[in-house]
Order: C-alpha cells, then structure tokens, then sequence
C-alpha cells in the first residue's frame, strides 16, 4: 500500500495566518480604489430576479436596448452561453421579456427567430411551479419552432422533477446554466467589448462584482495568493478537509447564535408576557436540541435544504386572538420580524414597521436593525465572522434580544389599548 499522505495542519494553520494579512491589504487597496461600491447593494437589489437581473440581462441582450450596440451583446451572448446553438441567424430576432403562454405564465426570457425559440427561467431563490418548464416547452412547440428550454440559477441547480415532468410521465429535455460561469464569463466579454463606453463597462463591472458575491467567489487578487500558499500534497489534502466540513463549523457558530438569543429572550419571557419557542413549523421540532453537535448537525441539514428557514418564535394569545413573532434570517439580507395573527393586526403591525401585509391583513414583515448574517450555504453572502468570536456572538445575540423585546413590550401595549 502506498505511503498515506497526512494533512499538515499545523503549516496550514500558519497559511491561513499569512492569508488573513493578506485580505486585509487587499481589501484595504479595495477601498482606496472604491471597488467595494456596488450600487445594487446599496439599493439592496442583489437578489430581486425581475427588477435587476432580468432587467438588466433583458436590457442587455435586446437590439433596441438603451445601450445603443444594436446585436452585438446579444450575439456574445448566443455564443459564450446558448452554446449548444451553432446556427442561430440574427437578422430577424425578437428579444422579450415576461412573454405569457396560453397557460397565463410569463417567461422571464425569450429570443426567438424565424427557426427558434428559446425560454429562459431563471431562478435565484424562487422555487420551480408545477410544470412550468413543461408549459414552457408546450407553447414554443405551438409555435412550429424549434424550441430550446434553458434553466439559469446561480450555481447551475437542476429543475425540480415536478417543473419537467408532463401528464405521461416524461421529462422533457432542458438545458442548465448559471451565473457563477456561464453569465459571468459572458459579462466580462461584454465588459471587455464596452472599453470605449464607460457607463456600460462601469455598469457591468459592478453587475460582475454582484455576481462573484452571489456565488461565492473571491476576487483574482486573493485566488492568486490561494493558488500561492496550496503548494504541496499536504497543504492541498488539508485545505480540501477544511473545505468539505467548513459547513458544519458554520451551522456550529449559527446554533450558539440561536441557543444564545433563545437563552436571553427565555430569561425575559415571564416579565414580558410571551412564550419562547424553537421555530415552531422548520426549526428543530419546536425546541432547541441540547446537545450542541446534533443541534449544529441539524441546522447544517436544514441549510443543504432550499426551503428551511431557521430562527425563534414569540408566542401569546390575547383575547383569543393567536399573536406570533418570527425572528429569523431572511435568504440572505439579514435578521426579520415576521408578525402572523389570527385576527386583524393592522394597529400591531404599526408596532414593528409593517412591510407587508396580505389581503387580509395578519402579517406583517420587517427588518431588524442588528446586522447578521449567519446563513452558510449556496447563498452564502454577506457572512457575520463576528459568529466566531464569543464576546461578539454574544453581543450580537443581545442586540437582537434586546430591539425584540421592545417589540413585544410594543405590541403589549396596543394590545392593552384595544381591550
């Protein structure tokens, strides 16, 4: 049997060291240059599927788009992403978007000419609907062209069965995409293609910078001190055992965040009147597992999944009206109240800045001031490494305690007025 070649922790502990120093002077040169300026973040955009990347893709590839280039980003694009079409003419193209099949759905993307019809769905936290690519591929069909399917999400997910599969059983044939390659390596082309229009390139180069943020991926200047210090067999085998179980320290941090603000708003809960729950439907069977291992186990679970939501629920009832408050972390744009009701909660949505409401006004939804970020996963942005200093952990658990309960001491007092 060969040698067995060990992980050489302690070299890799000291490289981690050298590339922490190194960030900071990255970053530092970063912020001198104003590379962290990203205007879809600023107007928190990032993650909105119709009003930026839509719109910005659909700008882009339309002929008469206000970039004034006529075809030429969209020919890029037919041929650094829809590669699997060799012969597509461009004389007669039509670009739409949120173009509607006789079913009432709308496509978020359609390029079309006198031999093809290609769909676009693209996806960045939106679950697939029942059949929808199928209904996609029907429409198309009538249309007696050839019809391409095309499924774009960030990192290049398979559809759901349900999306794909028609009343006989069979699944119908679609192309997967994604923004970590295949869009990115198509913006910087087009960025590339605009060196004498500097509103696109600038433009595009922080759509760019979005995407990278989005999927999880560093900048050049840090890959290439990556590529520097993963030099040998055993630095490389160390590097891969960090990464394949870096999950599970993340789900480890996040579990003491929750255990801890559990901890503080159960202290609370007498004096202030409400019950402190686990999340009650998706978070841990209703309470908290002690045993820290299988908690952090359990919320790394819950993250690999795309529907689990993860946080703690304030519960009372009042004048047999049912009153819950979710606070929990929303995709990744950070920590939420959810306000849910049995009855009418317009005056008690007021109490905590109501978002939204539905029809018949028993929700409401609204940021919590407290910055975190502790989601680790396909959507992993925007990380809160505060999580992995106690002191801190501990600091952001109560700034989070602490604005929770003035909500529910809010919300006490227009209870008490509405007897």
């Amino acid at each position: 049997m060969p040698h067995e070649i060990l992980p050489d922790w302690q070299k890799m502990r000291e490289m981690l060291i050298i590339l922490s120093g190194k960030l900071e002077t990255i970053e530092s040169i970063q912020k001198l240059k104003g590379e962290t300026f990203n205007i879809f973040s600023i107007l928190k955009m990032e993650r909105l599927e119709v009003e930026t990347h839509s719109a910005l893709i659909y700008e882009m590839l339309n002929p008469n788009g206000a970039h004034s280039q006529g075809n030429k980003y969209l020919d890029l694009f037919i041929k650094q992403v829809l590669v699997e079409i060799k012969d597509f003419d461009l004389t007669h193209v039509k670009v739409l978007r949120e173009e509607m099949t006789y079913d009432g759905r709308r496509i978020d993307l359609t390029i079309k000419n006198e031999k093809y019809f290609i769909a676009i769905e693209m996806k960045i936290d939106a679950f697939d609907q029942p059949k929808q690519l199928v209904d996609y591929k029907k429409y198309g069909d009538s249309q007696e062209l050839d019809t391409r399917i095309y499924y774009l999400t960030l990192n290049g997910r398979d559809a759901s069965d349900d999306s794909v599969t028609d009343e006989q059983q069979e699944k119908i044939k679609y192309e997967k995409k994604s923004f970590s390659f295949h869009i990115l390596e198509w913006i910087e082309t087009c960025i590339e293609k605009s060196s004498l229009l500097p509103i696109i390139r600038e433009t595009l180069l922080q759509y760019a910078n979005l995407i990278r943020k989005m999927t999880g991926q560093t900048t050049k200047e840090i890959t290439m001190q990556v590529v520097e210090l993963i030099n040998n067999p055993k630095i490389a085998q160390a590097a891969t055992e960090m990464a394949q179980n870096l999950g599970y320290v993340w789900a480890l941090k996040e579990a003491s965040f929750w255990y801890e603000l559990w901890t503080l708003l159960e202290e609370k809960s007498e004096k202030i009147g409400w019950e402190i729950l686990g999340y009650e439907i998706m978070f841990l069977e209703n309470n908290f597992i002690e045993d820290e291992t299988k908690r952090a186990l359990k919320i790394a679970e819950a993250r690999a999944s795309k529907d689990e939501q993860i946080g703690i629920v304030c519960e009372k009832t009042f004048n047999n009206n049912e009153i819950k408050v979710y606070i929990y972390q929303y995709n990744t744009t950070g920590l939420r109240y959810y306000l849910k009701s049995s009855k009418d909660i317009d005056n008690i949505a007021k109490s905590i800045g109501t978002i939204k409401k539905d029809k018949e006004n028993r929700y409401a939804d609204s940021e919590i001031n407290v910055k975190f970020y502790g989601k680790y996963g396909k959507n992993f942005t925007n990380p809160s490494y505060e999580l992995f200093d106690d002191v801190k952990l501990k600091q952001l658990a109560q700034g989070v305690a602490d604005e929770a309960i003035k909500k529910l001491e809010k919300i006490n007092q227009i209870l008490l007025l509405q007897e």
